[in-house]
């Protein structure tokens, strides 16, 4: 499976080599990203890779951005991509010169002619507050977008987003963590049901239908027969008891050994046979 994943983050990239315009900015770094993760098990030389925007050695980043030179309408958000460690991408929607930047034109024209007179230390002097400037709209994207903040685990960082749903939960402290029946990522999907005090009948469902794997509908208001003791039942007071016992009516007065209750009985019923998902459910079973 990990062999079958490299292949196709490969493919992906040499997608992102043949045709970077098509690419957005954040999605480059983020396929860019779990390259440099997934490489670094191979070689050991490039452990210690950080994520873009943080606070580290920016050296340690897995790609560098460079602005594009030149005044034209920019085709999209990335221009170019060249091979090296780390990789460079050159960003057209985001630039310190030219038609999207903020520096006057005439810095675009000394970029222009700096170029041409292959002369790279302008423009990469350019490139050192690019870089700075880039990195930080992509970090300000990560901790917006769930999918990003997610996957910045994999390199060590904090996920803010699942520690407050770990919280909502009851699940915040470190302690509480790995000790459920099921994994913790199987509560964390369902946080916004487990959070509620009270769980609808359908999110009860959705979430039943998830763990088990297969569609599982609750019947509700389910008649449920309990049998009263002996200790508990209504008697009418008499000389050895004047108070009676549980015969206050409208309040603990039953008529009978037996309540019949269907407020709080439900019942399931799945795609699977009932003896199936209960063995299935059981501590030994596989779910």
């Amino acid at each position: 499976m990990a062999a079958a994943g490299r292949t196709e983050a490969a493919s992906v990239i040499a997608a992102l080599r043949q045709a970077p315009e098509e690419f957005s900015l954040v999605q480059a770094v983020r396929l860019l990203e779990r390259a440099a993760r997934e490489a670094a098990q191979d070689d050991p030389r490039l452990a210690g890779q950080t994520l873009i925007g943080q606070d580290g050695d920016p050296r340690l980043e897995p790609v560098r951005f460079s602005g594009a030179v030149g005044v034209a309408f920019p085709a999209g958000e990335i221009a170019g991509f060249a091979d090296g460690l780390p990789p460079r991408l050159t960003v057209e929607a985001m630039t310190l010169d030219g038609v999207s930047g903020a520096l006057p034109p005439a810095y675009a024209e000394m970029a222009i002619q700096a170029e041409r007179g292959r002369q790279p230390a302008y423009h990469a002097f350019l490139d050192l507050f690019l870089h700075r400037f880039v990195s930080h709209f992509v970090r300000s994207a990560r901790k917006y977008r769930l999918p990003l903040a997610y996957e910045a685990r994999e390199a060590g960082e904090t996920d803010n987003v699942t520690i407050a749903l770990k919280a909502m939960i009851g699940l915040g402290s470190p302690f509480l963590e790995d000790r459920l029946a099921v994994p913790d990522e199987m509560a964390i999907h369902h946080a916004g049901f487990l959070s509620r005090r009270q769980m609808p009948l359908v999110a009860l469902s959705a979430m039943l239908s998830n763990i088990f794997e297969t569609a599982v509908e609750i019947i509700p208001f389910v008649r449920n027969v309990i049998p009263i003791p002996v200790d508990e039942q209504s008697r009418l007071p008499t000389r050895a008891n004047p108070d009676g016992t549980f015969c206050r009516l409208g309040l603990d007065a039953v008529a009978g050994c037996r309540w019949s209750m269907s407020r709080g009985g439900s019942a399931s019923a799945s795609g699977r046979s009932p003896m199936t998902l209960s063995e299935a459910g059981c501590p030994t079973g596989p779910r």
